[in-house]
């Protein structure tokens, strides 16, 4: 599987860290994720970088880094705008655990800017929209003072009002149309490239520090998920993540065979989850070529 490139800024101090993300908040290329020891003399200590940075920029996720125990992520959390971006990891740890960690938060960070852009586009398209309205209304009261060509003003005027008023309802549908399209494709990818993941860092030895990390990104994932609406989760959480990832796999036209050597399962087993796909879509008594349905449903 090819890993994720990030791009990395290192800092010898605390105040370098703050004036590095003062300079990309300015510049429009922000970062997603700091890490911050907390210990780093001569300067001042992680726990004021931490405040610091957070107040300059509230969605940056901030991973506090340390081999002491004397450092309290709630204490740290109460002068936090967003504590929920405040995570906590303690030495020693592993290469692969830091950059599982970083893939995991920067995902969150990516989908998040990407649901606030959709959103002030569509804002902005609604303001203008708004203003549209306001002046065709501001047109239509003029017009009751005018000529003897009233009726005929008002009338043009009354149509105007009307058809802003239908693309402002079209509009709103499309918006959410668009809207549910997203989160159907966010839920889709964490069940899919994010929950199997944390699954099997679950079944690892993992010592306290980084069972509470672990336990702070499940809750994370599942308050994305379940800030949307119920009709959206319909679909996809009928899924299981690995029935998810058998489904992906027979939609893009695997066979069992291969599916079970890829998944390390068996044929058997492969095949077992092939009825529950039928069956969690209505196809147990159907004929209809599984794949067929898959390209369409998902």
């Amino acid at each position: 599987v090819e890993k994720n490139i990030f791009e990395l800024t290192a800092c010898q101090q605390g105040d370098e860290a703050v004036e590095q993300v003062r300079n990309a908040c300015e510049q429009g290329n922000p970062f997603s994720v700091a890490f911050i020891d907390v210990r780093m003399p001569p300067g001042p200590d992680g726990v004021w970088v931490a405040k610091n940075i957070h107040d300059l920029d509230p969605s940056l996720n901030i991973v506090i880094v340390t081999a002491y125990t004397d450092i309290s992520p709630h204490e740290i959390s109460k002068n936090f705008l967003t504590p929920a971006r405040l995570f906590y990891i303690q030495k020693p740890f592993h290469g692969d655990e830091i950059y599982q960690f970083a893939t995991a938060i920067s995902n969150n960070w990516n989908i998040q800017i990407t649901l606030k852009d959709q959103y002030d586009a569509q804002q902005e398209h609604l303001r203008e929209l708004t203003a549209d309205l306001q002046q065709a209304h501001r047109n239509v009261k003029e017009a009751l003072t005018g000529k003897t060509t009233l009726q005929e003003e008002l009338s043009v005027k009354t149509q105007h009002v009307e058809d802003v008023n239908t693309a402002l309802r079209v509009l709103l549908e499309t918006k959410e149309k668009d809207k549910t399209h997203i989160e159907e494709d966010i839920l889709f990818n964490i069940k899919q490239n994010v929950s199997p993941y944390i699954s099997k860092l679950e079944q690892t030895d993992l010592t306290a520090g980084q069972k509470m990390i672990l336990s702070t990104i499940e809750r994370n994932l599942q308050d994305i998920a379940t800030s949307f609406s119920s009709k959206t989760l319909k679909k996809t959480l009928e899924f299981t993540p690995v029935e998810l990832q058998v489904a992906n796999l027979i939609k893009h036209g695997s066979s069992t065979k291969e599916i079970a050597n890829l998944l390390n399962l068996s044929p058997l087993t492969i095949e077992s989850y092939r009825k529950n796909i039928r069956k969690k879509m209505g196809l147990t008594n159907s004929k209809q070529n599984l794949r067929t349905r898959l390209l369409e449903y998902l």
